[in-house]
Parts: structure tokens; sequence; C-alpha cells
């Protein structure tokens, strides 16, 4: 078959029609100009993708700058705009992932009361978790860093991960306490106890928080995927020696004075 190499040629393609054959040209019109090769359609209106290629930036952070650049731009009327599918459901996962970070903090819950047989003993390990994560959350916002997909998990992370300092200190002092002490021996128990687990609890938050640095520190391609869990959860370990070793032994020592007097009390 001879190629169509020119406009003449195309014009000169013949239709059937009737019988008879017709010149392409009799019922089209033929201009030089550049066109899209292939015609996309969705839900029967012509499309047009754009793909962008994203490096050293997050997906929410590009998609935030085209949206705004989108907005400022003057359509015609009958010209629509929209985020591909997998933005989509990307925002649909973030969702679904906070849920999950309430989730395992219920089973957490859980999990404790049934080791510690008691209600109040969890509360006081998990103070640990929301204060850690308020603290992520803050250190985020003054860095300007998008929560992505790879935060929610790294907070998911920190939920299982900072309660064992917690879980170590507090069955710690549980063994120091005895029954009939007290304030003041009740208070020295317990920082008895914080002074034994301090080096145990420094040890493991920071041969963890080392472990996580070669990702903290890598800004090669592809590490905006890993590198956001790495910041979260080193940041979060690091902030949560503070809680375990100040308000938690605070937390205990409230909670054991008012047990100590109620049984005294009674």
């Amino acid at each position: 078959m001879e190629s169509l190499d020119s406009l003449e040629k195309v014009a000169q393609l013949q239709l059937p029609l009737d019988g008879r054959a017709i010149p392409l040209s009799s019922v089209s019109r033929f201009m030089d100009g550049e066109g899209e090769t292939r015609m996309w359609r969705k839900n029967k209106r012509r499309s047009v993708a754009i793909t962008i290629k994203i490096q050293g930036r997050s997906v929410e952070d590009v998609a935030t700058d085209v949206a705004q650049l989108l907005n400022q731009s003057n359509w015609p009327p009958d010209v629509i705009y929209s985020f591909g599918d997998e933005f989509e459901r990307n925002k649909t996962s973030q969702r679904q992932m906070i849920y999950a970070i309430g989730l395992s903090l219920v089973v957490i819950y859980l999990l404790l009361a049934a080791l510690f047989e008691s209600l109040i003993e969890p509360l006081i390990i998990m103070i640990t978790v929301p204060l850690t994560i308020a603290a992520v959350a803050a250190f985020l916002g003054i860095t300007r860093m998008t929560v992505s997909m790879s935060v929610y998990i790294g907070l998911i992370m920190l939920g299982g991960i900072v309660v064992n300092n917690s879980i170590l200190l507090v069955s710690s002092i549980n063994r120091t306490l005895l029954p009939g002490q007290s304030v003041e021996e009740i208070r020295q128990a317990i920082l008895h106890a914080a002074a034994i687990r301090l080096r145990p609890i420094l040890m493991t938050t920071i041969v963890t928080v080392l472990g996580m640095l070669p990702m903290v520190v890598d800004f090669t391609e592809g590490s905006g995927l890993w590198r956001p869990l790495a910041i979260t959860v080193s940041v979060g370990l690091s902030l949560s020696i503070f809680v375990t070793l100040f308000l938690v032994p605070y937390a205990a020592f409230i909670y054991s004075s008012r047990l100590n007097r109620s049984r005294e009390t009674i």
C-alpha cells in the first residue's frame, strides 16, 4: 500500500457511497498543524491526561501547587479538570489511616489492660502515645513537612514502639512498691525504678534512631516514600524519652499515692 505522506494523498482517498466512490476532500477540509495522535474519552467527554514526574517533593505538595495553578487559569466554560484516580485513592487511604491509628491505640490499651489487670495503669503507660504524636505533629508543622502516607505509617509504628519503654518503667515501679508505704517512700521507690531503667531506655531509643538515620539523610530519587516515615519515627522516639522519664513516673506517683490512701481509709 502506498504511504500517505502528504495532505493531497489523504484528500484523494476514496470513500464508498451508494455504490460509487467519492474523494475524501469532498466531505472534509484538511489543514496542516499540530494535534494529538490519539483521542481519549472519559465519561463520554474528550480528555487529555497529563503526567508529572516528581522528584524531591511529595505528591501532596505537588498536587497543591497544581491545584492552585489550575484555579488561577481561565478555562473555557466546557472545560473541566480533575486529579487522577490514583491520587484520589491515595487521599482515601490517608483518611483510612486515621481510623487505623485510633484502632491501634484501642487494641494496645486492651492488651495492656489484660496484661496488667488494671484499667488505670495502661492509661499511665499510654500517656506517651498522644503526647508523642502531638509533638511529632508540631514538628511537622514547624518544618512544613507534608503529612503523607508514610507519616501515617510511622505514627502507627510509634503507637507500638513508644509504649515499650513505658511498660518496662511501670513494671519496674510495680516491683519496687509495697503496700502501706508512705508518700515519701513511694516517691523514692519510683525515682529508684526510673534511675534503673534510664540506661536501657536511652540505649534502645538511641539504637533505633541510629538505625533510621540512613533513611533520614537520604535525598536520592525515591526517598520521598521512606524518608518521612524515618523522620516521624526518629523524632517521635527522641521526644518520647522526656515523656517516659518525667511524665510517666509522675503519673505513677499520683496513682500509687491515691491508691495507698484509699487502702488506708478502708
